[in-house]
């Protein structure tokens, strides 16, 4: 009997999962890739580690206007079962407080062996195939895949090209293009899990530190949401995981006219007053200090003096060396 021809566009994480689960159920599968090598992306996630899946699920783990819509996913192949396939492959996960990565470090391996699975069960990966047009035959069953140099006919097609999510990677966002001419509805397209770039000239002089904070979004004055963990200044502003979680959030509400605001409180285990106390008794047992170096070595700040930004000679107005505001690019 002759096998089912599956074609999918994109072997990236998506499209190597489904190469493998297609070839499982019998078809005979290829997978064009526009890229020099598989998994580009893959490499580039965790750090080069891959955090390849979570124990861990709050309510607000996924940030689409429809968040419910992973839930089926989930029933379908839940993170139980993506460890156990993980395993049966070759990768053994390292907990990492709940972030689940190869025991390697090495994200390359997550890439290798979806790539040795794929080929074991005869899925053919073809690189450097940039597909620019798909027709459909009479029937609306069966697809002639075009690319660059050749052309590939299949009965089922799998569309997983990814979204422009870095020009290093290769993703130019041709997958909406594929998508629309199927006449699939795209909804706007925000950048997710990056950095934020504020607006000003100064943050050059923090760029380099990492340090534990809390970081809040406010979005026309009113507040959004906050998120707690290792903050990384930057000369453009402010990146790290916290700063990801809340990325959402803030380029949504700049691309739809809203006015964005950063708050980082550089010491969330104390409160206002608590701080003020200890900056009182920092200056007393320092009296030659000038106000401005009295934060030193608190752990945001290489030159503290350089980061004020409402100080007076009076000690509680120090505290905005620790609450510091910045305003997202517009």
């Amino acid at each position: 009997m002759k096998k089912r021809q599956v074609v999918i566009t994109g072997a990236g994480a998506c499209g190597l999962m489904a190469a493998i689960m297609a070839a499982r159920n019998g078809a005979a599968v290829t997978v064009l890739e526009q890229n020099e090598k598989p998994g580009k992306k893959i490499c580039a996630t965790g750090n080069g580690r891959c955090n390849f899946s979570n124990l861990a699920r709050p309510d607000d783990a996924y940030r689409g206007e429809h968040p419910e819509f992973v839930e089926d996913a989930l029933r379908e192949f839940s993170v139980e079962d993506t460890i156990e396939f993980f395993k049966e492959i070759g990768i053994y996960p390292l907990n990492r407080n709940g972030y689940l990565y190869p025991r390697s470090n090495q994200a390359q391996s997550v890439v290798d062996v979806l790539c040795m699975e794929a080929a074991s069960l005869g899925a053919k990966i073809k690189t450097n195939e940039q597909v620019t047009e798909i027709k459909t035959g009479t029937n609306g069953k069966n697809f002639q895949i075009l690319t660059k140099g050749w052309h590939y006919d299949a009965d089922a097609l799998i569309l997983a090209n990814g979204s422009r999510a870095s020009s290093v990677s290769g993703s130019d966002g041709s997958g909406y293009m594929l998508a629309e001419s199927f006449h699939h509805r795209i909804v706007p397209v925000y950048p997710a899990l990056t950095a934020l770039k504020c607006k000003g000239s100064s943050f050059k002089a923090w760029a380099g530190v990492r340090t534990e904070g809390e970081i809040s979004l406010f979005t026309d004055g009113k507040f959004c949401k906050s998120e707690h963990g290792e903050l990384q200044l930057t000369e453009y502003g402010i990146s790290g995981i916290p700063v990801f979680q809340l990325s959402t959030y803030a380029v949504r509400a700049v691309r739809e006219g809203h006015k964005a605001e950063l708050r980082i409180n550089f010491m969330p285990e104390l409160s206002e007053e608590e701080l003020k106390k200890l900056l009182y008794a920092r200056k007393k047992a320092c009296p030659y200090k000038k106000e401005k170096e009295l934060p030193a070595r608190l752990p945001h700040v290489k030159h503290a003096g350089d980061f004020t930004l409402a100080l007076s000679g009076d000690v509680p107005f120090l505290y905005s060396y620790i609450t510091t505001i910045a305003y997202l690019c517009q």
